[in-house]
C-alpha cells in the first residue's frame, strides 16, 4: 500500500495532535497547579495548530483556502521559494537562527528581530508589516509569560545577571 503526500502530512497531523491530547492530559495530573500552566498553555496552542492543519488537508472549500494562505500559495508575491528540499532547508535555517538569537539575546530581545527579519527579509513584507509583527508578537508573549502566569522569560546570555 502505497500512501500519497496528503495521507502522510494527514497521519503525521493526527499523531502530533494524539501527542499533544496525551501531554495536556498528563499535565493535568500534576499534584501542584503552578507546574501545569507551562506545559498545558503550550500543549493547547499546539492543538488548535493541529486542528487549523487537519482543516487545511482537508478537501473542502475552506480547508484548500486555508492550506493556500499557509503555505503560502495565496500570496505568490511575497517571495516564498518554490516547494521542494531547498525550502525546508531554508525553514530550519530560520529556526536555527532564531534559536541562535533567543539563547545569547534571551527572548525579549530575540523574538522581535527574528520575527522583522523573517517578515521582511524571508516573506517579503513591507517595513512596517515587519515592526508591528515583531511588536504584536513580542507584546503576547511578555503579556502570556511574564505578566498573566509570572515566569520570567530567557533573558540570554548578554543580559543575565
Amino acid at each position: 500500500m502505497s500512501w500519497s503526500s496528503r495521507q502522510r502530512d494527514l497521519a503525521v497531523s493526527v499523531g502530533v495532535l494524539i501527542f499533544f491530547i496525551v501531554i495536556l492530559v498528563w499535565t493535568y495530573r500534576f499534584p501542584e497547579a503552578r507546574g501545569r500552566e507551562f506545559p498545558a498553555l503550550v500543549s493547547m496552542a499546539a492543538i488548535v495548530l493541529c486542528l487549523i492543519d487537519l482543516v487545511a488537508h482537508t478537501d473542502t472549500a475552506v480547508g484548500r483556502r486555508l492550506a493556500a494562505v499557509l503555505t503560502g500559495e495565496a500570496d505568490p508575491s511575497a517571495g516564498i521559494l518554490a516547494h521542494g528540499a531547498w525550502r525546508e532547508a531554508v525553514a530550519i535555517l530560520w529556526l536555527a537562527g532564531a534559536t541562535l538569537l533567543i539563547v545569547v539575546a534571551g527572548f525579549l530581545a530575540g523574538i522581535p528581530v527574528y520575527v522583522f527579519c523573517y517578515m521582511v527579509l524571508h516573506a517579503g513584507r513591507p517595513l512596517r508589516q515587519g515592526a508591528i509583527a515583531a511588536l504584536v508578537t513580542t507584546g503576547a508573549i511578555w503579556l502570556a509569560f511574564e505578566l498573566l502566569l509570572g515566569y520570567q522569560l530567557y533573558r540570554g546570555l548578554l543580559f543575565e545577571g
